[in-house]
């Protein structure tokens, strides 16, 4: 089956790492009796994604283009039966624009037509900006006292218990 077969060799990889944990597991179980008659992995499934992992991806940041990797076998495959002479695959889509780092695509085989992608990507946390340019340390034991003017030693933000306080 073309489908699993031409698979990039990170791809390649992080399919034997799962084998391998799945396998270890069963024999694990099987050990242990922690279940009487444990069955081996199945994955020969219908709709077993193929994960491109992030040193196959290219997404530059703001573009809706994501470009993929192609191992050499599937080129060939593509060229001979096909005509196409391609070098990567080239996907494109809005929702790819507010992506900065993207880790992993998933892309499931296709049904009726239509492939199905997961995208695993980056979320920059907000940085919490400080109203004051001179700040403390937190500590836990920092109350709302502390926050009031008259009994405030150093300018700062305090956070108390998720409280945010700027003194």
């Amino acid at each position: 089956d073309l489908w699993y077969r031409q698979l990039p060799s990170q791809t390649a990889q992080e399919t034997c790492k799962q084998l391998d944990k799945a396998w270890k597991s069963f024999y694990a179980l099987k050990k242990t009796g922690g279940i009487k008659v444990p069955n081996p992995p199945r994955f020969k499934q219908d709709n077993i994604p193929i994960t491109y992992m992030q040193m196959g991806i290219r997404h530059e940041k703001g573009s809706g283009q994501l470009r993929l990797s192609l191992s050499k076998d599937l080129k060939s495959y593509m060229e001979e039966t096909y005509g196409i002479h391609e070098k990567f695959l080239y996907l494109e889509n809005k929702i790819f624009r507010n992506m900065d780092h993207i880790k992993q695509l998933r892309i499931y085989p296709p049904e009726d037509g239509k492939c199905d992608l997961i995208v695993i990507y980056e979320v920059k946390e907000p940085e919490l900006e400080s109203d004051t340019s001179q700040c403390s340390p937190f500590s836990p034991e920092i109350s709302k006292r502390y926050a009031e003017a008259s009994n405030r030693k150093e300018r700062g933000m305090y956070i108390t218990d998720g409280v945010r306080y700027n003194a």
